[in-house]
């Protein structure tokens, strides 16, 4: 049964050639070499039916005392999952590497200046700490996004799931959301659902996928602009969260890269802004560790349109606190 399950087998494979099970060359090579030497292998191959998988395997031979020779004991064990996180891990510390070069050597590039110059100039001495506090504040927040992310990406965090009201939750978010539109005079309208739509979800981690949308459309709106937020129900039994803008908007040839970690569309205005890189890539995972789907429309000079779809609690789940 682990066997059948493990390499997605529609059959039972008692009795059948080792090669038509798993129909992987270099495990066939493999065992028959075991079969021909005597000798023990430990290998690791990648099977890509059903899916791909990462498999660590161990071949022993089996004497027998019959007329049937040698057999093979063949040891798989599945470690798909720890490439998948190892190859997280070395990701991670490269683009890390790259993002955190730039503040901190911006830090050490004034820090140094001002003990050459030996605090002497009282204005630009204090304009050369406000830039080493800009910077120092940046890296602070892309450390905190990068943990985020990073507990998010290898499923370290469990998340609190209970029915949440859309309509709600959204309006909290774009409240908090009102000072900031109001300073920069970009009109931040709200429409709600005509009804409740709950979901099932991690309030904290979804008021924070959509405090995303929002920041960036505020980023990314000129003075005089407008953010529409939008919660709609759907066909299918699902939600949708929208937030719309008539900002800068994103050239076709970013749109299919633009939840990945770390891509910008206008690195010095993201800099400039304050921003991460992280934070698409952020709403991303907490979206599809819910279940849902996130997407972007676009048009270079005219705004943008990101969404969020969520599946729908059923009535008789329903129960909102």
């Amino acid at each position: 049964r682990a066997v059948r399950r493990l390499l997605g087998l529609g059959q039972d494979p008692v009795g059948r050639n080792h090669r038509f099970v798993h129909r992987n060359y270099q495990l066939g090579a493999a065992v028959e070499r075991v079969l021909r030497t005597g000798e023990r292998v430990d290998m690791e191959i990648t099977l890509y039916v059903p899916e791909e998988m990462h498999l660590q395997v161990v071949l022993l031979p089996l004497a027998s005392d019959d007329a049937t020779g040698t057999r093979v004991l063949a040891v798989l064990h599945d470690v798909t999952e720890l490439r998948r996180l190892q190859r997280l891990k070395a990701n991670l510390i490269a683009d890390v590497s790259h993002e955190l070069r730039t503040p901190v050597t911006a830090i050490r590039g004034f820090a140094e200046t001002l003990l050459e110059q030996g605090l002497k100039r009282p204005e630009t001495t204090r304009r050369f700490v406000k830039i080493i506090l800009t910077e120092a504040t940046r890296l602070e927040r892309l450390i905190t996004d990068l943990l985020e992310l990073s507990r998010i990406e290898s499923r370290g965090i469990q998340f609190e799931e209970r029915p949440l009201e859309v309509n709600q939750l959204v309006r909290s978010v774009v409240e908090r959301f009102r000072t900031q539109a109001e300073e920069r005079a970009i009109s931040l309208q709200l429409r709600a659902a005509e009804s409740a739509q709950t979901i099932l979800g991690d309030a904290h981690y979804l008021e924070q996928a959509v405090s995303n949308l929002v920041d960036n459309a505020l980023k990314y709106t000129n003075e005089g602009g407008w953010v529409r937020v939008a919660v709609r129900a759907l066909p299918g039994n699902r939600v949708e969260i929208s937030v719309e803008d008539n900002g800068v908007g994103i050239p076709e040839t970013d749109l299919p890269y633009i939840f990945d970690r770390f891509y910008r569309v206008e690195r010095s205005r993201s800099r400039r802004d304050g921003g991460t890189g992280l934070g698409l890539a952020i709403v991303k995972h907490i979206v599809t560790a819910h279940h849902g789907e996130v997407g972007v429309q676009s048009e270079l000079g005219r705004g943008s349109r990101f969404w969020i779809r969520l599946p729908k609690l059923e009535s008789a789940e329903t129960g909102v606190s």
